[in-house]
């Protein structure tokens, strides 16, 4: 993601807000988040055509469509298992009441697979995050480093949707994540 991304998503709040609103929601977002795999995917495609509609700086459209076809494979990957377990994070926001949840469905876990991407989960659900503002007051190594991570992209890309500043995007869109296995080598 580039700072002209953050800059568009911060500066056109209203397009983010016509993104969510034009899905049509029937709960908060967060919790669409983890109960819907779709949600994000679709969100994200509607954010692209905000950005078109909006004119957005050049790159800005073709960047969220980049994210937007790597959000919509990663959740074709999320298991049952996984779908189970996220749906078991709905109405949770803060990491004190994530992170119990999560370590039981790890040791709950059908297999070691589903064990490792659970405790990748866990692992960005522990890590400090950022929103959108706060990342444009980094210097540019500092943006340069978190940017570099893939996982964060779905973190940063799922708080710019929402107005709350809670852990459930990260986990949300972390357990299938192309990203994290490349990450951790699998």
């Amino acid at each position: 993601m580039t700072r002209a991304t953050i800059q568009w998503m911060i500066d056109n709040d209203e397009a983010r807000a016509a993104a969510v609103a034009g899905l049509g929601l029937k709960k908060a977002v967060p919790d669409a988040l983890v109960t819907d795999r779709w949600f994000l995917p679709d969100y994200m495609k509607a954010l692209v055509i905000e950005a078109v509609r909006r004119d957005a700086p050049d790159g800005v459209a073709e960047e969220l469509m980049r994210v937007q076809r790597r959000m919509r494979r990663n959740a074709e990957e999320i298991d049952d298992y996984g779908a189970e377990v996220l749906a078991r994070l709905e109405g949770l926001r803060d990491a004190d009441e994530v992170v119990p949840v999560l370590e039981r469905a790890r040791d709950e876990a059908p297999d070691q697979l589903r064990r490792d991407r659970i405790e990748r989960v866990l692992e960005r659900v522990r890590q400090p995050r950022n929103g959108l503002e706060d990342l444009l007051a980094l210097s540019d190594e500092q943006l340069g480093a978190i940017l570099a991570d893939p996982c964060d992209h779905c973190c940063v890309y799922g708080c710019g949707l929402c107005p709350l500043h809670c852990v459930i995007c990260c986990a949300g869109t972390c357990y299938c994540c192309a990203g994290c296995q490349a990450v951790s080598g699998e």
